[in-house]
């Protein structure tokens, strides 16, 4: 009986958890580019090494307009 109690409790707390997720539009989801592009840039501090078509770092606030976050490995 107390297996079926702590059972119940789990899943309970489980399926709340799900129903306090909301949905997204799909207007305001970010979009995913996975490509393989040579590299640029000398390395230095000023100009690091980069995807090609990645933009250069910016001095102060991004623009939330363009690319937000990249990431190559």
């Amino acid at each position: 009986m107390r297996q079926w109690l702590y059972l119940c409790a789990v899943v309970l707390c489980l399926a709340a958890a799900l129903c306090a997720q909301r949905r997204v539009d799909s207007l305001h989801t970010y979009h995913r580019v996975i490509a393989v592009v040579p590299l640029q840039g000398s390395g230095t501090s000023a100009d690091p090494v980069r995807p090609k078509h990645a933009p250069a770092p910016q001095a102060g606030r991004p623009s939330p307009d363009g690319i937000i976050a990249s990431l190559f490995n």
